[in-house]
């Protein structure tokens, strides 16, 4: 069956992470961050590392620059909450034993919630103190009917709808439907908890104050996917290319790519790939909804030093200073560069296609050289560094959007 990749664009994230041995078998080193689903920049936020007692092994405060640290191989979930946007809860599943330490990076989108809005649901954790004015002690049956969508592709989705009623205590769950009709009282405030397979459970507020009780009323709740990530275990540059193909019908066949989004959902797959081929064709995977682990078997293929192994670093609009994601990144690279002196490196900076060419060249090489300034000042030869600058000629992604633009703006680190 031949193997047959094709790009898709929507909101499930696959996510590829690289991994450095370290000492201790019982723990992982894991860096990451939050970013806004739709402008791709960094969010502060709190991240919680949870066993399978719900017992809280590593907890970091709200933070910019993201979680940096060692985590249990113990953790089965991971939490990440942030002021403004949806709470993530990702099981994370071992395909295979952690059996040595690993060294993980990993970003996360994050979808804004929906804010407090007269007559229209919203989550529980932006609820302010509230106080129903009521012009009449009769209470109008208000009917209403509420669709359940897909934050994403706005598509119907079918899941179980329980209401808490603030006036008389009550609670109602509906059977699993893609919509409910109902009857509110107002004035009210109503609470919701929303359950679908595939989904984060939505917990949501909704202020019930209509006039016209003849009226039908009609809410629409978003729920966020739960995203299929996948994470590998590998030397940097084995893994750059992995093709995934559905097992028995083939239907769907994947190339996943470091600095892509795919679509990809739970299931069984063949895996194989990487720039060495280190994986089997005959390989399986069993991925599920969260966080999912592979590791590579590299002993029968080892690296292959004459193939460049690129990374790549990005930068905020029209800048060139070095983020501290981008430090992380770098300061991995010259741990392995003073590790094996006899290799050099190839720097390329990049801009996306905004503004004038001749500028955007200028910014791309002062993009390189503050690059090449951070590897000598941390002992890196200077003859070791080739530099190199391409302006916006050399789109890794087209220009058709905020979100490909800010992957656009880019230095390429090739390793030799």
């Amino acid at each position: 069956m031949r193997w047959k990749s094709r790009l898709i664009r929507i909101g499930w994230l696959v996510i590829l992470m690289w991994s450095i041995r370290i000492a201790s078998a019982q723990v992982i080193w894991i860096s990451g961050g939050l970013v806004d689903y739709h402008t791709n920049q960094p969010i502060a936020a709190s991240w919680q590392w949870v066993d399978s007692t719900e017992h809280t092994l590593v907890k970091t405060t709200a933070s910019a620059s993201g979680f940096q640290g060692y985590v249990s191989a113990q953790v089965r979930l991971l939490r990440v909450d942030a002021a403004g946007y949806r709470p993530i809860r990702l099981p994370i599943h071992w395909n295979q034993s952690p059996t040595d330490s690993m060294r993980f990076r990993v970003m996360l989108p994050a979808v804004p919630v929906d804010k407090p809005t007269a007559d229209q649901p919203y989550f529980q954790s932006e609820q302010k103190p509230l106080q129903l004015i009521e012009k009449t002690s009769i209470r109008r049956s208000v009917p209403a009917n509420i669709y359940i969508l897909d934050a994403l592709t706005n598509q119907p989705v079918w899941a179980e709808v329980s209401l808490f009623f603030t006036h008389d205590h009550q609670k109602i769950t509906y059977p699993v439907s893609k919509s409910v009709r109902t009857k509110l009282l107002s004035p009210d405030i109503v609470a919701l908890e929303i359950r679908a397979a595939g989904y984060q459970t939505y917990l949501g507020n909704l202020v019930v104050n209509h006039s016209p009780a003849d009226d039908v009323f009609s809410y629409e709740i978003r729920l966020n996917p739960m995203p299929t990530l996948l994470m590998t275990s590998a030397l940097r540059g084995d893994t750059d290319d992995i093709m995934l193909k559905t097992i028995g019908t083939g239907k769907q066949s994947l190339a996943i790519n470091t600095r892509t989004n795919w679509a990809i959902k739970p299931g069984k797959y063949q895996i194989r790939g990487g720039l060495q081929k280190v994986i089997d064709q005959g390989d399986t995977i069993d991925l599920k909804a969260g966080i999912n682990t592979y590791e590579f078997d590299r002993k029968s293929s080892p690296v292959n030093r004459n193939t460049p192994q690129c990374d790549v670093l990005y930068f905020a609009q029209s800048s060139y200073e070095i983020s501290t994601t981008a430090r992380n990144q770098l300061d991995e690279l010259i741990t392995k560069m003073l590790r094996e002196p006899d290799r050099t490196i190839q720097i390329i900076g990049h801009t996306d296609s905004v503004g004038n060419p001749e500028l955007n060249l200028t910014l791309s090489e002062f993009r390189a050289k503050a690059t090449r300034a951070y590897l000598i000042q941390r002992g890196i030869r200077p003859e070791r560094i080739d530099v190199d600058a391409a302006g916006d000629q050399r789109p890794a992604f087209p220009n058709d959007s905020e979100s490909s633009r800010s992957r656009n703006r880019r230095v390429d680190l090739c390793l030799n």
